[in-house]
């Protein structure tokens, strides 16, 4: 099962069914910071067995009206149901985008700081408690090149992840290196290509040389 919905409305459409429900959900967020000011995210929403029988229908129910009104629109994400053993269901949303403004305001409710200072650092603080508080339990994971600080219960080279945070999130990195885009705009592809002809030339010339020398033994 798939369709398309208005991006804007994905924070309406989850805060939405825990209104309804007055609690429930276990929800992991997940951002992509891409080179170029372009980004992607996903928020998979889980419920089980009984919180799908509270407020399933009429969370389905409100995706199903948002997709109709956002039919045509060029502003749209992805969303998509699981079915879990235990009678648990998944609902799987993603969503990208270009310009931290628009990242701000789709998936932090227009309520974060995020910026890009001269050093070209992404820089993102966020109190998610009044949004997240009502979730049973709530992961955020932001993904990008390197990590120059952060408050984060889990930390990679790459990643920073928050769990049930209740106080101010906040982070420092890079974007994701576009390393083609970077060599083509400083002009590195051709480097890059003149020296792969060197070495492929320096190998023929070894390997003509070493069977002219083994011809003459």
């Amino acid at each position: 099962m798939g369709a398309k919905i208005s991006k804007s409305l994905i924070v309406v459409s989850l805060l939405g069914a825990l209104l309804l429900s007055g609690c429930g959900g276990a929800v992991a967020q997940e951002v992509w910071l891409n080179g170029g000011g372009k980004w992607e995210a996903r928020i998979a929403l889980t419920l089980n067995p009984d919180e799908r029988a509270l407020m399933g229908s009429d969370l389905e129910e409100m995706f199903e009206k948002a997709a109709q009104e956002a039919e045509g629109s060029g502003d749209s994400f992805e969303w998509s149901q699981s079915e879990g053993d235990d009678g648990s269901v998944t609902y799987d949303i993603k969503s990208s985008g270009s310009g931290l403004d628009a990242l701000n305001q789709e998936m932090f409710d227009d309520d974060a700081t995020i910026y890009k200072d001269e050093q070209g650092h992404v820089h993102i603080r966020w109190n998610p408690y009044s949004t997240t508080s009502a979730f049973r339990k709530y992961a955020l994971t932001i993904h990008g090149g390197k990590i120059i600080s952060s408050n984060a219960d889990e930390e990679t080279k790459d990643s920073v992840t928050w769990y049930n945070p209740s106080g101010r999130i906040e982070v420092e990195m890079t974007e994701k290196s576009n390393l083609m885009g970077i060599l083509i705009g400083s002009g590195g592809a051709c480097a890059c290509i003149a020296a792969l002809v060197v070495i492929v030339g320096g190998a023929g010339v070894f390997l003509v040389s070493r069977r002219k020398k083994q011809g003459s033994v």
